[in-house]
């Protein structure tokens, strides 16, 4: 999370229920401003959310914590205010009910405890312009320009794992024939660039030397234990029964490579971006043919978005795995669009062929041929019943993981087991779960926290990535 710095901040309540670490009082974390502002009525009412199982409820829990570690230091020491390990002073600020109603805010609302903070400490300092409200909430965000407050916005994680520069000529050679950048040479030839990071990706533009094939030659990875940016080692499947299914942007070039390491290189994978990018149809094709070629992984293990740990499943008809079944669909979709490129005949013999040909229509050939990769091959599990799980030899896939809370995202990742690969992926600004932003979600969370680390690859896809359709492009391009 980065925001514009500010010397005084009131933290909003959505930034303090999204992020509690952001007033750690234990851990020396980074620095956001040199006061935080805290009104004392969101100790009352986070209280309000401290039974509520979910992932709102985790967070409220664990920030009743932290704000009883500093309201009882403050109250020992006898101060007004309390130390952060990183320096940042947390200070209570008591507000009046009559200014609530003198500037017709609810009284009952977090947003305006805020707005009368604020106002309430921009009179005592003697550089008020220095004072700002943060948050990701656009509520808030109109009230405090409303009430002429600055404002510190809250970007999601800039961090990309990617960076695009221009390759010198004298490096060049270094590229394509050594095929290896030492990251030492990095910094000799790339004076203005940040030293790269653990499996950070780089694409070189080459315009001065030709055309570059669908190889992606001009794009690399930096590999820690080298300690240099090495070249793709995956750009194609290695049977050629799977050559229909390959990257065809740098982006899925970059995520292509990141689902094919070995899961005891790589265990981890973020993928984030736009909608029709490829991100769940490369994670599926990766995983089918880790399980049936490669034989990699014992099973894909599925867990659809579709509630809560340890909540109801719901109403949805059937049984728990009838009911899990209907929201792992769009997993059941790539398996059939995979299979119609890597087994056009759908059959895999002539005497079938010649039966289909007579009586079974190709479509139902096809559905029988999915229904039973998918018994064979996947496991699906709701959830809210994953808490205490392993998932040891499986390539994972959580989907749709923009809507995961913070606890939630954290809690999916620990199921981890040894020979297993998880995959992370959604689009931030496709957040149906009305408690959290595009920085606050599990997705852009564990891309934060992730970023440059050696057990994990962050890849980000943009809007020219999308391949769906030109109908999906046109949507991206007009609906925003």
């Amino acid at each position: 999370m980065s925001v514009s710095y500010h010397d005084f901040i009131v933290p909003g309540l959505d930034v303090l229920i999204g992020d509690p670490s952001i007033i750690n009082p234990l851990v020396d974390d980074k620095k956001r401003a040199e006061i935080f502002y805290i009104p004392e009525n969101y100790v009352h009412r986070v209280i309000d959310f401290y039974h509520e199982q979910s992932g709102r409820g985790d967070s409220c829990r664990e920030l009743t914590r932290r704000f009883s570690i500093i309201l009882e230091a403050i109250n020992q020491s006898g101060d007004d205010y309390y130390q952060l390990a990183n320096g940042t002073i947390v200070e209570f600020v008591k507000t009046c009910k009559k200014d609530y109603a003198a500037n017709g805010l609810d009284p009952k609302s977090s947003k305006s405890d805020a707005i009368i903070a604020a106002q309430t400490i921009s009179k005592k300092l003697e550089t008020p312009e220095y004072l700002a409200i943060m948050t990701g909430s656009d509520q808030l965000s109109a009230l405090a320009a409303l009430h002429k407050i600055d404002i510190a916005h809250i970007n999601p994680t800039v961090y990309t794992g990617r960076r695009k520069v221009s390759l010198p000529l004298g490096c060049a050679n270094l590229w394509f024939t050594n095929h290896k950048i030492t990251a030492a040479q990095w910094a000799d030839f790339f004076t203005g660039e940040e030293p790269l990071r653990p499996n950070e990706f780089v694409e070189f533009v080459v315009d001065d030397f030709g055309q570059i094939d669908n190889c992606f030659k001009n794009i690399g990875r930096f590999d820690a234990k080298e300690d240099a940016l090495i070249p793709l080692r995956f750009h194609r499947f290695d049977n050629p029964k799977f050559k229909s299914i390959r990257p065809r942007t740098p982006s899925q070039a970059m995520l292509f490579e990141a689902l094919l390491l070995p899961p005891e290189e790589v265990p981890i994978v973020v993928a984030s971006g736009f909608f029709g990018t490829g991100k769940t149809f490369l994670s599926v094709a990766a995983g089918y043919y880790g399980v049936t070629e490669s034989e990699i992984y014992e099973k894909i293990f599925i867990c659809p978005r579709d509630g809560a740990l340890g909540k109801e499943i719901g109403f949805v008809p059937g049984d728990d795995t009838e009911k899990t079944m209907v929201k792992a669909k769009p997993i059941a979709d790539n398996v059939r669009n995979i299979l119609r490129l890597v087994a056009p005949d759908c059959a895999g013999n002539k005497k079938n062929e010649e039966d289909q040909k007579k009586s079974t229509p190709k479509r139902d050939c096809l559905d029988r041929k999915v229904a039973d990769i998918l018994d064979k091959f996947f496991e699906y599990e709701s959830i809210i019943y994953m808490g205490g799980r392993s998932i040891s030899n499986s390539f994972i896939i959580y989907d749709e993981f923009q809507d995961t809370e913070r606890y939630q995202a954290r809690a999916l990742l620990s199921r981890i087991g040894d020979g297993s690969k998880v995959i992370i992926s959604g689009d931030p600004t496709q957040i149906t779960n009305p408690h959290l932003n595009r920085t606050s979600n599990g997705l852009s969370y564990s891309a934060s926290k992730l970023a440059g680390k050696p057990e994990a690859i962050v890849v980000t896809l943009f809007e020219e990535d999308i391949v769906r359709s030109s109908a999906a492009r046109a949507i991206a391009a007009y609906l925003k």
